[in-house]
């Protein structure tokens, strides 16, 4: 564990993520993604498409290197979408396949390359271990696929041994989340994404009342929209900043 624990030092925990943890008061079922909720997958891939600017410079916004600090708080939440050149009018289909496929590239899962999250370190080191968290639910794409493996490889490492009972996986199915959520069948606490319409979906399919944990990035801080829909579904709201070192 001595190369994780060196991560751990690196972060401190918020207030916010404390007043989560201290509410703790019955053994409660955490769902949790996985892509810039435990590892930070998008540094990874913005580093891919600048090491490969000969091909993807001609569409996207590559003439430097990327900062920590850039790709936390850009304002919109895909990359093509952010990076798209002023020039062009459209992406073609085929680039936007070869920067997805960026997130399948076996370093995203090196436990020497990947960046965790501060949220991870505090599920990993604080919410996982108490008694009141009965197990969480990492959402992915496909247990069985070969990128998954590699991420469920790459958590054995993360979680100490003691704490490997609670860890459970479950395939996305279609492009939405609460279709899973459903499948599961089971009755779940908490709900940890980065993505907000994930969180409005889910809280639209009998989500109401439950807890949600926002790793904080500049695609998704609230705004009327949010505010407006989590205050009708008598929701609670965690949002945990994510804090990064240039």
């Amino acid at each position: 564990m001595g190369y994780f624990e060196n991560e751990f030092k690196k972060h401190t925990i918020s207030n916010n993520v404390n007043e989560y943890y201290n509410n703790l008061d019955k053994p409660k079922i955490m769902l949790c993604d996985f892509d810039n909720v435990i590892t930070f997958s998008d540094l990874f891939v913005c580093n891919m498409l600048y090491k490969n600017k000969d091909k993807f410079g001609k569409y996207l916004k590559l003439d430097h290197p990327f900062t920590l600090s850039e790709i936390y708080n850009r304002d919109k939440y895909y990359l093509n979408d952010w990076l798209k050149r002023d020039d062009i009018d459209e992406i073609p289909k085929d680039i936007i396949h070869d920067l997805s496929s960026f997130y399948s590239h076996p370093d995203a899962y090196n436990e020497h390359i990947v960046k965790f999250t501060r949220f991870s370190l505090i599920l990993s080191r604080k919410i996982v271990k108490s008694k009141k968290c009965k197990s969480i639910y990492i959402l992915t794409k496909n247990v069985n696929s070969m990128q998954d493996k590699l991420k469920q490889e790459l958590l054995v490492k993360f979680f100490d041994r003691e704490d490997l009972h609670k860890i459970e996986y479950a395939s996305v199915k279609g492009n939405k989340k609460s279709e899973t959520v459903k499948d599961l069948g089971i009755e779940w606490d908490s709900f940890a994404d980065d993505y907000l319409e994930n969180i409005y979906d889910l809280i639209r399919c009998n989500g109401f009342g439950k807890e949600y944990l926002i790793p904080e990035y500049g695609f998704n801080k609230p705004d009327e929209k949010a505010s407006t829909i989590f205050y009708a579904s008598n929701a609670q709201i965690y949002y945990m900043k994510e804090e990064y070192n240039d």
